[in-house]
């Protein structure tokens, strides 16, 4: 899978926070920045992501992306938007960027709601994070909702 490479394919394990550690180490290599944890995000994760934030400029291409045509353009239409593999690296990474700073901007859905559109991306794998807060301790999220009147987020804490 050639994880120094090709990153994409760090959430493919069945056992994510090893993956997240090995990300992280290899991160730190490459850049001199230690991290606090890692988050996996496949296209369908993303969607979910713009379903909040609404549409954002593509970097290099005069077209938007959004949670109706995320998954056609991350797993096909990238690959021959770009003239080589480096400017649509690039592109990709500021999108990314783009997405997680307007994410953080963005006033959220209630909890219900986010736990509706989140829940079966967690369970199924396609969206996960490790907080790596020591070198025994790591933390994985899950979100659920609560059948009671009041929302509730829930996270589950794994020692390694």
């Amino acid at each position: 899978m050639r994880p120094a490479t090709n990153p994409q394919n760090w959430g493919a394990s069945m056992d994510f926070p090893v993956d997240a550690k090995v990300a992280a180490r290899l991160f730190e290599t490459k850049t001199g920045h230690r991290i606090d944890g890692v988050l996996y995000a496949d296209p369908q994760a993303m969607a979910a992501m713009l379903a909040i934030t609404g549409p954002l400029p593509i970097p290099g291409l005069e077209r938007t992306i959004d949670s109706s045509n995320a998954v056609e353009f991350l797993t096909v239409d990238q690959f021959s938007a770009y003239p080589d593999a480096n400017a649509a690296n690039d592109a990709l990474t500021e999108l990314v960027r783009d997405l997680f700073e307007k994410l953080t901007q963005s006033t959220l859905p209630a909890p219900a709601e986010l736990g509706s559109s989140f829940g079966p991306l967690v369970k199924s794998g396609r969206l996960r994070m490790v907080s790596l807060s020591s070198p025994d301790h790591t933390t994985s999220w899950a979100w659920s909702v609560s059948t009671t009147a009041s929302d509730r987020l829930r996270a589950r804490t794994s020692l390694r």
